[in-house]
């Protein structure tokens, strides 16, 4: 231990260490933006953001695409409790509800290539 208040050079070092091993056990981005300043933190928040839009836009997508398979669904059961045409049914329900069951599910489909960058979605 110094004496008087200025630390000594190993205590310097061992300082120095215990960050680097802090800095060291954080995710990547984390350990960029410790190494970059404050352009690292804005790097970091630009990816948070990012992130973040991209997760509430595929579950608003998911939504809509469960909504309508939901309303589909239900117009078909309707329908074929009351008819005994399936073919009519389809196109009545397709009349009603402006998809049909392949639409819906390609709907659901792009939605769950959303902020994939897989080339087969």
């Amino acid at each position: 231990m110094s004496t008087g208040g200025i630390p000594s050079l190993a205590e310097l070092q061992m300082h120095g260490r215990h960050i680097k091993e802090a800095i060291d056990e954080q995710p990547p981005p984390v350990r960029w933006s410790w190494y970059l300043g404050p352009t690292g933190t804005l790097v970091l928040l630009i990816c948070i953001l990012t992130a973040s839009s991209t997760a509430a836009c595929k579950d608003h997508c998911v939504r809509v695409g469960d909504a309508l398979e939901d309303r589909l669904l239900r117009c078909m059961d309707r329908c074929e409790v009351t008819t005994a045409k399936a073919g009519t049914c389809e196109k009545q329900c397709h009349s009603q509800v402006h998809y049909t069951r392949r639409q819906v599910q390609r709907e659901q489909e792009d939605c769950s290539c959303l902020g994939s960058h897989v080339d087969s979605c």
